[in-house]
């Protein structure tokens, strides 16, 4: 029997991991999706609930053989809870990390457009009435979409760094830009050939049935302790995730 917060906090990160998820993942993918909502409760108060239940159904091990004689009762979903906890902790880490990627994608995407419209105001800048590069500028030019976005930013940094010599003090792009642009153009290419908003919305609903698989237990603990302490009041040794306050428990 575990006991101290030390202890969950110990327990518990055994479970956070990319192993543990991956277990529970067939699992997870059988529950029907009518029965899986979004999951907006705060993960770390609900894994700290589920704990409290665990902790609760330990103590209390004895009446649930006394009362259900393992006949109507199954105890491995209680004993899985710690588990269920990590899982549902690794996905909400997982989809988490995903976000930051994403909005650090985004910033990658703002430099580009703006060296981008930089490089672009240069070249026409020096090469508007020039035959032979005013053809390969129209030609950036009209370039869409993300993958356009990082070759266009490429091809003007050898544009720029071929024709140096007539380039070279003449206007604002120094030999940094055109180093900026190789790197900032490989970046774009590489964000455009992730699959990354699929990727979310699989990590995102990895994270919503993860969290109704947690709730499934808890819920399914406390239905058995509402039969067990029927005239007592359970909700501070076998919380509920949607209750304000814990109320005392006679013991």
């Amino acid at each position: 029997m575990l006991s101290g917060k030390g202890c969950f906090v110990t327990d518990i990160n055994l479970y956070v991991s990319k192993e543990n998820l991956d277990k529970y993942i067939p699992l997870l993918d059988e529950i029907p999706s009518d029965r899986v909502g979004i999951f907006n409760l705060d993960v770390a108060k609900t894994v700290a609930l589920s704990l409290t239940v665990w902790k609760s159904y330990l103590e209390d091990a004895h009446l649930f053989v006394k009362y259900f004689n393992t006949a109507g009762f199954d105890p491995s979903v209680i004993e899985d809870l710690p588990a269920r906890a990590g899982a549902l902790w690794y996905a909400d880490i997982s989809l988490q990390q995903l976000s930051s990627k994403k909005s650090d994608d985004l910033d990658i995407k703002r430099e580009a457009a703006l060296l981008k419209k930089e490089f672009q105001s240069a070249a026409e800048y020096l090469w508007s009435d020039s035959e032979e590069i005013s053809p390969i500028i129209a030609k950036i030019k009209s370039g869409a979409g993300q993958v356009d976005a990082g070759d266009d930013l490429v091809q003007y940094s050898h544009l720029f760094k071929t024709n140096w010599e007539l380039a070279n003090g003449r206007c604002a792009i120094t030999l940094h830009h055109l180093e900026q642009a190789l790197e900032l153009g490989t970046k774009m290419v590489e964000i455009a050939g992730n699959l990354s908003h699929l990727q979310g919305e699989r990590e995102r609903n990895i994270r919503n049935r993860a969290g109704q698989h947690l709730k499934n237990g808890i819920n399914y603990i406390r239905r058995a302790a509402a039969y067990i302490f029927e005239d007592q009041d359970i909700s501070k040794r076998y919380p509920s995730l949607y209750q304000k306050q814990s109320q005392s428990f006679k013991s």
